[in-house]
């Protein structure tokens, strides 16, 4: 199963028997068959899917994403509302139980902090820079420690806040080119770099978030973010142990790589706020980051081999089964 981007300017999705085509100036670009289509990802306003293929799709339950050309997220569009009552009930009772969600959150806490210095010190190694950074990974080490002791989820993300400091202070040291970048910042993205780890984090949060409706969770409530009007807490819960593995080392590849570059981008302009990746450096972006999804992993807890994509899954089955009182403790994803 895989995800279907389209982001060519003027292109169109149709259904022709059980097969997805994607049409431009009346030429056929791609020919799919629907079975193979996990989640068509529409991108900028140049792009549409027709109403019998956008049928099709929501009553096979596939959904389908559209992402503004900045990346930013627009809107979804599922097929038919979840039968999973008694799970979200056990969840919105269980995230509003501290002795319940602070644990969760710790352990997610842990396993982003984990995989930040994990992907440091491989990076880092390969550079000869090991020595270098080693007392800002003892700092992080300590930070998380701190986090597994702290007694409310505010100071919980109080933590982690100064672990991710301490962590993007580092993986500005690991980048050929750094185009700017100096620390973390959202919307506008203040740098090329901002709006590509951006973009990606986008991506990212569309599959958390399918992947929690999949497992039958409701995707707003969650344990570490805040809840909030329009904000897919759990969404955002799921994505954080993620974000070092599957986005910050895919931008770390193509950037080192030479794959994306200053010159990819748009700058601000009086109508665009931030840096804005181009179409074609944009496709060769998700090029990257679909490779990094459907490439294999040892998903640690049952020790077996599967894809990227299929533990954010797991991951959210595995939570689902904490809330429902089925699981002691939620394990967050170490990589090696």
């Amino acid at each position: 199963m895989a995800t279907l981007y389209v982001t060519e300017n003027g292109a169109q999705v149709h259904k022709m028997d059980e097969r997805l085509v994607i049409r431009k100036d009346k030429q056929v670009v791609e020919d799919i068959p629907l079975i193979k289509v996990e989640r068509v990802v529409l991108v900028g306003r140049g792009v549409s899917v027709t109403t019998p293929a956008l049928y099709a799709l929501s009553q096979r339950g596939i959904d389908v994403v559209y992402l503004r050309r900045s990346g930013g997220f627009g809107f979804r569009v599922l097929g038919a509302e979840h039968k999973h009552s008694r799970l979200r009930h056990a969840q919105a009772l269980q995230v509003s139980r501290p002795e319940v969600a602070l644990p969760i959150a710790q352990a997610i806490v842990a396993g982003k902090i984990h995989n930040q210095r994990v992907l440091v010190q491989r990076h880092a190694h390969e550079a000869g820079q090991l020595q270098r950074v080693a007392p800002a990974l003892e700092g992080m080490a300590a930070m998380r420690k701190q986090a597994a002791a702290a007694t409310t989820l505010d100071e919980l993300r109080g933590m982690e806040g100064k672990a991710a400091a301490e962590y993007f202070g580092l993986y500005r040291q690991l980048l050929a080119d750094r185009m700017g970048f100096e620390r973390r910042e959202y919307y506008p993205p203040p740098d090329p770099l901002n709006a590509l780890l951006s973009f990606g984090y986008t991506l990212l949060l569309r599959e958390t978030e399918a992947a929690a409706i999949m497992a039958g969770l409701d995707p707003a409530l969650g344990v570490l973010h805040a809840i909030d009007y329009g904000r897919p807490s759990l969404a955002l819960d799921l994505e954080e142990e993620f974000r070092a593995p599957l986005i910050d080392s895919v931008v770390l590849q193509a950037v080192n790589g030479g794959l994306v570059q200053r010159g990819d981008f748009d700058p601000p302009t009086p109508e665009q706020a931030g840096w804005r990746l181009k179409e074609e450096p944009r496709r060769r972006f998700i090029a990257l980051y679909e490779a990094r999804m459907v490439s294999d992993v040892t998903y640690s807890p049952l020790e077996q081999s599967t894809t990227w994509r299929r533990v954010l899954l797991l991951q959210a089955q595995q939570l689902a089964r904490v809330f429902l009182g089925e699981a002691p403790a939620y394990l967050p994803i170490q990589i090696r």
